[in-house]
């Protein structure tokens, strides 16, 4: 049997459903890559410790990829006054529809009486639709 080490990282609770990926689809894809096998805590368990198990030459790259899946998406918001929304979100919705037209994997979410605006999705998206809200804000 080949020599097998085990390690221990914390990963946020919020960002393991991207390293479990659809239907597991992104675990699998660790494990037939690296050989290391990648264990999730169950979602009803608040720990955040995931557990890396494989040959110890291929556990580094295991681990860049877990952490890559985990901080490939975020969540981020934009203040913005809620009185400000429907001119964010333009007339029959023009403003919104150019910038999920460019960022179409980016969630937009306004929350009614709320003075913010919640983003989620590839990091590099969000990060530039928020940049766009923010100009948006800005010339209001």
């Amino acid at each position: 049997k080949k020599n097998s080490t085990t390690i221990a990282v914390e990963v946020k609770k919020s960002q393991h459903k991207y390293v479990i990926g659809p239907k597991g689809n992104t675990l699998q894809e660790i494990l037939e890559k690296t050989g290391v096998s990648v264990e999730i805590p169950p979602s009803d368990s608040s720990s955040e410790t995931v557990i890396l198990r494989g040959e110890p030459d291929r556990l580094g790259q295991a681990l860049t990829e877990v952490y890559a899946k985990a901080n490939s998406y975020t969540i981020s918001s934009v203040t913005a006054p809620s009185w400000l929304h429907r001119f964010i979100i333009g007339k029959k919705g023009q403003n919104l529809a150019k910038i999920t037209q460019q960022m179409p994997k980016v969630h937009i979410e306004f929350t009614e009486g709320e003075d913010k605006i919640t983003l989620e999705g590839p990091t590099k998206d969000v990060q530039m639709v928020q940049g766009q809200i923010e100009v948006i804000v800005a010339d209001l």
